[in-house]
Formats: C-alpha cells, sequence, structure tokens
C-alpha cells in the first residue's frame, strides 16, 4: 500500500517553430499546483484493490470519479493529503476486502508516513489477527 500525489496540469514539453523566429508560444494549464492524492495497494497475486481519491475540496461531486476504475473510494480534504481519518477509511475497505482469518493471514505493508501510524489504524490492524 502506498500513496501518491497526481497532478492534471499539463505541462508542455518541447515547441516546434521555424527557425529564426523570435517568439513561440506554448499552452498549458493556468492552474498550478493541483494534486490528486491516491492510496493504491497491489495484492500479491496481481490483482488490487479499488483505489481510494483524495480531492483537495471542501465538497464532493461525483463528476469527480468520472471515468476512474470501478469500485473507486473517494474522499476530501483541504489539503488534498491523506491523513488519519481518510487513512481509516481506506483501511476499513481493504479489511473487507482481505477477508482475513485464521487459516487465511493477510500481510499489508505500509510506509512510515504519519497518516498510517494511529491508535484507531492499529486497533483495526488487530483485528485482522
Amino acid at each position: 500500500m502506498d500513496e501518491s500525489g497526481l497532478t492534471a496540469v499539463h505541462t508542455p514539453g518541447r515547441a516546434l517553430a521555424k527557425k529564426g523566429q523570435k517568439q513561440v508560444g506554448k499552452l498549458t494549464s493556468g492552474e498550478r499546483g493541483k494534486t490528486v492524492t491516491t492510496i493504491c495497494a497491489i495484492i500479491a497475486d496481481g490483482s488490487f484493490l479499488p483505489p481510494l481519491m483524495i480531492f483537495p475540496t471542501k465538497n464532493m461531486s461525483e463528476l469527480l470519479l468520472k471515468d476512474a476504475p470501478p469500485g473507486t473510494i473517494r474522499a476530501a480534504s483541504i489539503s488534498g493529503w491523506t491523513d488519519c481519518d481518510i487513512f481509516m477509511k481506506w483501511l476499513c475497505d481493504f479489511v473487507a476486502y482481505a477477508q482475513s482469518r485464521p487459516e487465511k493471514r493477510v500481510v499489508l505493508l505500509l510506509d512510515g508516513h504519519a497518516s498510517n501510524k494511529s491508535l484507531s489504524a492499529f486497533v483495526e490492524i488487530t483485528v485482522l489477527h
């Protein structure tokens, strides 16, 4: 499991122009610094959990998930970053997906991100045992 910031802002590559032309323009988005954080998890058998996408907004709209993978979970935070509550939302979905039992143990690998370190996350993970 890991989280990553994705941007929808277009960064243009090189522009082609006639030799000797003084001005060459490029088109790019006027939007700056807007990222959508996505939490993803890949299973050892090659399958994956539906991602959780965190949008930098207060109010969510279903249109934000247009053309997203089936089952994608959505969340909102002002910064667009993961926090403990959003991580718990993802973790509860993971627990339901994993269907851990004593005869079917599950290993979840996390990084050291601060959002992954909370008492409620520890309690939820111990439920898997």
